[in-house]
């Protein structure tokens, strides 16, 4: 404000004057020395040219900000130092005040960088692998105290896993499993970052240490050439890796490698061997040791025989008959003629043995024969010899073996025959031609006896010319008979008073179990029974073995050539159950098929079965169990029964099957090849009668058996004329309705509800028993010595001697309404 005065009065004049402040000057602020910052180093800052704005308004107060609640403040606090405890980029704030204000902050960034640790280690720079290795960390250390170290981890650089230990853990030591060149590296770590320190290492390999002995077998220590000697490197060691291999040289020119220490070796011939073994590890490296082995000579065996030309087990040769002596090193089919083999055995090196290591001698005072590998000799005296070979291998070992021979005058001839190997069931039809020796007016008489012979055998001797004779043998062993026999022939010449024996081996092979199997029951439970044939004590024995469901009801059965299945119709099911018939009987399948199968007939790849429900032919092919062609048998109603009938049966080209029906009182025949085309079928059809429930087929005559339930009658026509339609029938009445029928040594069986008729060719019928029969079959005499039937009464199953029908063995079985005998040949 200003006031003017004068001398009376004053005047006051007032303005009003603003004064700005001024802040004080931020500027050059840093850190000193900022590119060399460390965690844990003091670092210091400068305020730079940081001032007043005049000289007025100092600065009163300068306040620093080196981290988020880190603080330093002051009136001449232009150069602080701060230390920083970890590494990272860090923001500081300078702000300072005069006495009137507080400016604003100026801020700027440093960068601290990580204390790093000091890794270092010493150890050695070469090792054997196996061996411990021991490294010295002494060098390694904490960059400062600000970071100090937490951990030191060890990776030696052989695939093992790294080892982690204390930071103040000096020593460290380690094994190297492999030999190489490692890089050994250490880390130290602090809590920011590691450090590494690498040292380069190699681990040299170690050797495994081979040794070998002989075991020998006696005290002598001495091996035999052809007998294995173990050889024994168990006491081998392994170096640091396991041994995998032995390799063996046996010094005579064989080697083997083993992964086992020991092996078995037959020297080849006698000698003193130098055997190495050569053990390797797993670092393929070898080391070798050697025995020295001394192999003794062995003798030769010798084995002296006869063939049959000779006499075979009791050698005999007539005065003045060539004998062929043959040496040999291996099993030679002898010659016709009479022959002595001297078979040698000895390891390879000494086969064959010299020529000059070969004497026979003959044992009737003559000279020895030498360098006799295949020649011959003619006794001049009769009586008793010992026939004896000598044989030298030419290393000192001799072995001798003798034979007795007998000289004779001129005895029989008896042909030769080679040993002789059938099977069960199969027949053997034997002629052996026996001659007699010659007189001078002619050939002597003969006396000729089978004294030995298989039980069953059928023996007939035959005179033939020059009074020479024949002997014929038939036997068909059954299928209890498997094992082995001899037949032997004896002849004698009556004039001359000589004889001769020929001694045949026969070995019998067994073929199958025989068995029968029955299918019967109720509508609703359909059962096939298998029975076994046996033999015990000398009887044959028959019992049942197995029972399987079939399904409702039981029909038809045909068991398949060679015995392995049987196949049932189960009327109630509309199947037909295959039932595995070796060893354990079991169903198999239920193939379905067409309504009520009735009955079922094989062929070579195929069954048929005719169904009585729907008047259709099934086909079901045999690999697969299943159908492959249905045909429609119109007119035929009610098909019940059906036969197969090959090719050739009353002339026919090809095969056919016989159908009868039981409604229409047909009967057909079926082209087989036709239905399985899908083709019309029937080729000839007649209407017999009433009810047509079965049929058979015999082929000698070309026959059809078929039985009508409703006229009861059995009608009698030829195959052949049925294809026309026009056949003759012609048939024999009983007094019940046929049940089943089987025919059997050209007569026809016939089981009704109270007989078993038996009805010859000429239409005689005889009833053999006054029985109520269900079912028939036959049994081979291959079962059954002299064969035998088979029929099914209500409560049992019986076999029959067919010609004076006398019950030989049976079995319970009851409601049986199918049964057949059959061989099961196999194995399940």
């Amino acid at each position: 404000s200003l006031t003017v005065e004068d001398i009376d009065s004053s005047t006051v004049c007032r303005a009003n004057l603003e004064v700005a402040d001024v802040d004080p000057i931020i500027e050059g602020v840093g850190a000193l020395n900022a590119n060399n910052l460390v965690e844990g180093t003091p670092v210091a800052f400068t305020a730079g040219q940081t001032r007043p704005a005049n000289e007025f308004d100092l600065i009163t107060n300068y306040r620093w900000t080196f981290a988020p609640g880190q603080q330093q403040e002051g009136g001449d606090l232009r150069n602080p130092t701060y230390t920083y405890s970890d590494q990272g980029t860090k923001n500081v704030c300078l702000a300072v005040a005069d006495e009137d204000s507080e400016v604003d902050p100026v801020c700027f960034d440093i960068e601290v960088r990580d204390l790093e640790a000091i890794a270092f280690f010493g150890g050695p720079d070469q090792a054997v692998e196996g061996q411990q290795v021991t490294f010295d960390a002494d060098g390694t250390a904490a960059g400062g105290p600000a970071d100090p170290l937490s951990r030191l981890v060890w990776d030696f650089g052989d695939g093992s896993a790294p080892v982690e230990v204390p930071p103040g853990t000096r020593f460290t030591s380690h094994t190297f499993e492999n030999d190489g060149v490692f890089a050994v590296r250490l880390t130290a770590f602090d809590e920011d970052s590691p450090t590494t320190f690498e040292q380069m290492i190699t681990i040299t390999d170690t050797v495994p240490f081979a040794a070998v002995d002989a075991v020998y077998a006696n005290e002598e220590r001495t091996a035999y050439e052809g007998v294995p000697l173990t050889i024994d490197g168990s006491q081998s060691r392994a170096g640091q890796d396991e041994i995998t291999e032995y390799r063996w040289d046996f010094g005579d020119g064989e080697t083997t490698t083993t992964a086992e220490p020991t092996v078995q070796h037959a020297f080849v011939d006698n000698g003193t061997f130098d055997v190495r073994l050569t053990v390797v590890d797993a670092d393929d490296s070898p080391s070798t040791a050697s025995v020295v082995v001394t192999v003794a000579n062995v003798a030769p065996t010798v084995m002296l025989s006869a063939n049959e030309a000779l006499g075979g087990a009791d050698p005999q040769v007539e005065l003045g008959q060539p004998v062929r002596l043959v040496v040999v090193t291996r099993d030679t089919p002898p010659g016709p003629a009479p022959q002595l083999t001297a078979l040698v055995g000895d390891v390879a090196a000494d086969l064959p043995p010299p020529r000059d290591g070969i004497e026979w001698d003959m044992g009737d005072g003559s000279a020895p024969i030498r360098d006799g590998f295949d020649t011959e000799y003619t006794f001049n005296a009769l009586g008793p010899k010992v026939v004896t070979v000598a044989i030298s291998d030419g290393d000192g070992g001799l072995t001798r073996a003798s034979i007795p021979i007998e000289v004779t005058a001129a005895a029989p001839g008896i042909e030769t025959v080679d040993p002789i190997i059938i099977d069960e069931g199969e027949a053997l039809n034997l002629s052996l031609e026996v001659t007699p020796p010659p007189l001078a007016d002619g050939f002597d008489t003969l006396v000729v006896n089978v004294p030995v012979a298989p039980e069953g055998a059928e023996v007939e001797v035959v005179d033939l010319a020059d009074n020479a004779k024949r002997v014929d043998v038939h036997w068909t062993p059954t299928y209890y008979q498997a094992g082995s026999y001899q037949l032997q022939v004896r002849a004698t010449a009556t004039t001359a008073g000589t004889n001769r024996r020929r001694t045949i081996p026969i070995e019998v092979r067994e073929a199958g179990t025989p068995r029968l199997a029955t299918v019967g029951g109720t509508p609703g439970r359909g059962v096939l029974t298998v029975y076994d044939y046996g033999r015990e004590g000398g009887n044959t024995i028959f019992r049942a073995v197995a029972e399987v469901e079939l399904g409702l009801g039981a029909g038809g059965l045909v068991v398949e050539t060679g015995g392995q299945r049987a196949f049932a119709t189960v009327p109630g099911s509309d199947r037909v159950a295959v039932v595995n018939t070796l060893g354990v009987p079991r169903l198999l399948r239920r193939v379905p098929v067409g309504q009520s199968p009735a009955a079922v007939a094989e062929g070579p790849n195929h069954v048929f079965v005719v169904n009585s429900g729907d008047n259709t032919l099934s086909a079901i092919e045999k690999a697969t169990l299943k159908v492959v062609a249905t045909a429609d048998l119109a007119p035929l109603d009610g098909p019940a029964d059906v036969a197969w009938l090959p090719a050739g049966f009353d002339g026919l080209a090809s095969p056919r099957l016989a159908i009868v029906s039981r409604r229409s009182g047909h009967a057909a025949l079926v082209d087989p090849g036709a239905v399985l085309a899908g083709r019309p079928a029937i080729v000839g059809s007649q209407r017999l009668g009433g009810a047509l429930t079965r049929v058979v087929g015999d082929p000698s005559t070309g026959w059809l058996h078929i039985a009508d339930a409703k006229a009861r009658r059995i009608y009698r026509v030829s195959a052949s004329d049925l294809t026309g339609g026009n056949a003759a029938v012609d048939g024999v009445s009983t007094r019940f309705a046929a049940r089943d029928l089987v025919y059997r040594d050209e007569a026809l069986y016939v089981a009704t509800g109270n007989a078993v008729l038996r009805i010859t060719d000429d239409g005689a019928s005889r009833e053999l028993a006054r029985t109520p029969a269900m079912a028939l079959g036959t049994a081979s005499e291959q079962i059954i010595a002299g064969g035998a039937l088979v029929l099914a009464t209500p409560e049992r199953v019986e076999n029959y001697e067919p010609v004076d029908f006398r019950r030989i063995i049976d079995a319970g079985g009851s409601r049986v309404r199918r049964l057949a005998s059959f061989v099961a040949q196999g194995v399940e």
